[in-house]
């Protein structure tokens, strides 16, 4: 494996991993306050976290992960 592709793989993991901070993040602010988390939340603690631009399916992505990942039922796709 050479250096850049290297370089391509950490960075892609590191936008992962703070996406998925986002969402989860997102998911208990959401919680706190006795709401569910939309992907707009997620995209907009990933902006403000990490100057990330998520689109909304992206966002959504993310915060099914994170619900899947903590036994919770998945965001319908009609509700996201």
């Amino acid at each position: 494996m050479n250096l850049k592709k290297i370089s391509q793989t950490l960075s892609e993991r590191r936008r992962h991993d703070r996406c998925m901070r986002a969402a989860k993040r997102a998911h208990l602010m959401a919680d706190i306050r006795e709401r569910k988390a939309t992907p707009s939340d997620v995209a907009a603690v990933a902006f403000g976290l990490y100057r990330l631009r998520l689109s909304e399916q992206e966002a959504a992505e993310y915060l099914n992960a994170v619900l899947v990942a903590e036994g919770a039922p998945l965001r319908d796709e009609e509700a996201l």
